[in-house]
């Protein structure tokens, strides 16, 4: 469960870049 959540982390870290 814990590696969704990382997961889920970086995918915000990665759109908040985009933006």
């Amino acid at each position: 469960m814990t590696l969704w959540l990382l997961t889920s982390r970086l995918c915000k870290a990665e759109v908040n870049n985009l933006s």
